[in-house]
Protein backbone atom coordinates (compact mmCIF):
# COMPACT_ATOMS: atom_id res chain seq x y z
CA UNK A 1 0.00 0.00 0.00
CA UNK A 2 1.27 3.18 -0.81
CA UNK A 3 0.05 6.92 0.21
CA UNK A 4 1.02 10.28 -1.22
CA UNK A 5 0.33 13.77 0.67
CA UNK A 6 1.17 16.77 -0.58
CA UNK A 7 1.00 20.10 1.61
CA UNK A 8 1.08 23.50 0.39
CA UNK A 9 1.33 27.41 1.94
CA UNK A 10 -1.48 27.76 -1.22
CA UNK A 11 -5.16 26.67 -1.68
CA UNK A 12 -4.07 23.95 -4.76
CA UNK A 13 -1.31 22.02 -6.46
CA UNK A 14 -0.87 20.07 -9.80
CA UNK A 15 0.37 16.29 -9.02
CA UNK A 16 1.93 14.29 -11.10
CA UNK A 17 2.22 10.45 -9.48
CA UNK A 18 2.07 6.84 -10.18
CA UNK A 19 -1.23 4.94 -10.04
CA UNK A 20 -2.04 0.99 -8.66
CA UNK A 21 -1.01 -0.09 -12.24
CA UNK A 22 2.14 1.77 -12.54
CA UNK A 23 0.60 4.33 -14.83
CA UNK A 24 2.00 8.31 -14.20
CA UNK A 25 -1.32 10.24 -13.47
CA UNK A 26 -1.12 14.12 -13.90
CA UNK A 27 -3.83 16.22 -11.81
CA UNK A 28 -4.18 19.51 -11.98
CA UNK A 29 -5.39 22.06 -9.43
CA UNK A 30 -5.99 19.28 -6.55
CA UNK A 31 -7.49 20.88 -3.38
CA UNK A 32 -4.88 20.93 -0.99
CA UNK A 33 -4.34 19.13 1.26
CA UNK A 34 -4.32 16.21 -0.92
CA UNK A 35 -3.33 12.81 0.41
CA UNK A 36 -4.53 9.54 -1.64
CA UNK A 37 -3.71 5.58 -1.04
CA UNK A 38 -3.23 2.93 -3.75
CA UNK A 39 -2.84 -0.63 -3.59
CA UNK A 40 -0.27 -2.30 -6.24
CA UNK A 41 -0.74 -5.59 -7.63
CA UNK A 42 2.82 -4.82 -9.40
CA UNK A 43 5.77 -6.92 -8.40
CA UNK A 44 7.35 -4.07 -7.37
CA UNK A 45 6.83 -0.32 -7.15
CA UNK A 46 8.97 2.77 -7.30
CA UNK A 47 6.80 5.63 -6.15
CA UNK A 48 6.93 8.40 -7.61
CA UNK A 49 5.55 11.79 -6.55
CA UNK A 50 5.98 15.66 -8.65
CA UNK A 51 3.79 18.49 -7.20
CA UNK A 52 3.95 22.14 -8.09
CA UNK A 53 1.25 24.56 -5.85
CA UNK A 54 0.37 27.82 -6.20
CA UNK A 55 1.54 28.88 -2.63
CA UNK A 56 5.43 29.94 -1.24
CA UNK A 57 6.16 26.58 0.08
CA UNK A 58 5.11 22.76 -0.76
CA UNK A 59 5.59 19.37 0.95
CA UNK A 60 5.16 16.24 -0.26
CA UNK A 61 5.16 12.50 1.43
CA UNK A 62 5.45 8.92 0.25
CA UNK A 63 4.58 6.44 2.73
CA UNK A 64 4.79 2.24 1.56
CA UNK A 65 3.05 0.22 4.04
CA UNK A 66 2.77 2.58 6.80
CA UNK A 67 6.44 3.85 6.60
CA UNK A 68 7.40 7.28 5.48
CA UNK A 69 10.02 7.08 2.52
CA UNK A 70 10.03 10.51 1.21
Amino acid sequence: MVTYEVFDSGTYADIDHLDPEVIPRDLNKMELPWPITVRSTAASVAPILVAQGDGSTIRGRISVDGEVKG
